[in-house]
C-alpha cells in the first residue's frame, strides 16, 4: 500500500476507529482470529495467542 493510499484512508476513519484497529491488529499479530459478527456487522473479534517456543 502506498503512502497516499494510506493517508486517504486514515482521513475517512475517525480516531475511534483507528485505535481500534491498531488495538486489533496488534492483539492478533502472533495468533489466530475470530471476527464476532452479531446482525450482519462486527461487533468484536475473539484471538488465540501461538505460544513461541524459544530455545
Amino acid at each position: 500500500m502506498k503512502n497516499d493510499e494510506l493517508t486517504f484512508i486514515t482521513n475517512c476513519l475517525d480516531s475511534e476507529t483507528i485505535n481500534a484497529l491498531k488495538k486489533f491488529l496488534t492483539d492478533t499479530r502472533f495468533g489466530n482470529f475470530t471476527l464476532i459478527v452479531k446482525e450482519g456487522k462486527v461487533v468484536g473479534y475473539d484471538f488465540l495467542i501461538r505460544k513461541r517456543n524459544k530455545e
